[in-house]
């Protein structure tokens, strides 16, 4: 765990996506403490959540520096999120709280700071095919509220995330299905990105679309509604949302790997994917993922795998906080 030299107060780190919110505090010395969980639906701004996490910390060890990892882009000094009505000011969040420093990066670069520190039992084989080349460039993605995507490039002894906003790449379609499903989005939303179809929303949107082009009625129901119904096979159109999910996750998956030169491995987060758990057919997502033409074979040789640790970007989070320390 990271030894903070240099700095003797504690530090509150805090995963924050679109649903969840996952926090802990590293006091100096120590391994990180209890990890708290709360819903962001239970706040009408992110400064009420900052609030709620920073009086979580024991008041004779408040938090003095403060990493946050949010599901938006990180950069300008007023953060909005993407998939939430929040907005904050970093300036302006660091004299409300007296903190001494604060960082904040996309919570997907944290995820990728993570993997050099996850062990096998931390993640699981996600389709077969592929071998970890050890010291390669690795990827992540998930879905979730919104589908995240990172990348970690080796820099000399150490390692560089490199965040962006992948989701919001445009999906593509394999096949003459696919290309109506995407139509139908197209006339709905007019750009058609990967987080549209590979997230939790989309989860509800591929039903709905697949209804419309069978000719069915409306049958509005959540994400959550859908993995049920498909598990139960009550629905005919959930099965097939789930197998749909699977080769554009596959599609998506393998892009990323081209991009970011993952030979290290492409690994998979996200709350969607634990949620449909055994009733995701990798082998199908597998297939699609070395569908790569004449990389067909270069992409056949990185492994997926599926990451199991559940707090992981505060691994990642807990991993960079001496760079964090040492910076200005």
């Amino acid at each position: 765990m990271a030894h903070l030299d240099g700095f003797d107060g504690s530090v509150l780190i805090a995963d924050i996506g679109g649903t969840n919110i996952r926090y802990a505090v590293l006091a100096p010395g120590e391994a990180l403490g209890p990890i708290g969980a709360l819903r962001g639906d239970d706040f009408e701004s992110f400064e009420d959540l900052v609030e709620e996490m920073w009086h979580g910390t024991p008041p004779d060890g408040r938090a003095r520096a403060a990493m946050l990892a949010v599901a938006c882009p990180p950069e300008p000094e007023v953060i909005r999120f993407t998939n939430r009505d929040w907005q904050f000011s970093k300036a302006a969040l660091q004299a409300r709280f007296g903190l001494e420093k604060l960082a904040v990066v996309n919570d997907f670069a944290a995820v990728a700071l993570a993997l050099p520190h996850l062990t096998e039992a931390d993640t699981a084989r996600f389709g077969n095919g592929g071998a970890t080349q050890r010291g390669g460039p690795m990827a992540v993605l998930g879905p979730g509220t919104g589908l995240g995507v990172a990348g970690l490039m080796p820099h000399g002894t150490s390692w560089l995330a490199v965040a962006g906003e992948g989701g919001h790449t445009t999906l593509a379609a394999q096949n003459a299905r696919e290309a109506e499903i995407i139509a139908c989005l197209t006339r709905r939303h007019g750009h058609v990105s990967a987080e549209r179809v590979l997230s939790g929303p989309g989860l509800a949107a591929l039903h709905d679309v697949l209804r419309e082009i069978g000719g069915l009625s409306p049958r509005p129901l959540t994400a959550a509604d859908v993995v049920e119904i498909a598990t139960r096979d009550e629905d005919p159109t959930a099965v097939e949302v789930i197998g749909y999910f699977a080769d554009f996750l596959g599609t998506v998956a393998s892009d990323t790997a081209l991009t970011f030169g993952a030979t290290g491995g492409v690994f998979l987060a996200g709350g969607v994917l634990p949620r449909i758990g055994a009733l995701f057919p990798a082998g199908r997502f597998r297939a699609r993922f070395e569908a790569k033409g004449r990389f067909g074979d270069y992409c056949a040789q990185i492994s997926t795998r599926l990451i199991t640790h559940p707090n992981v970007a505060l691994v990642g989070l807990a991993g960079a906080l001496p760079q964090m320390m040492s910076d200005g």
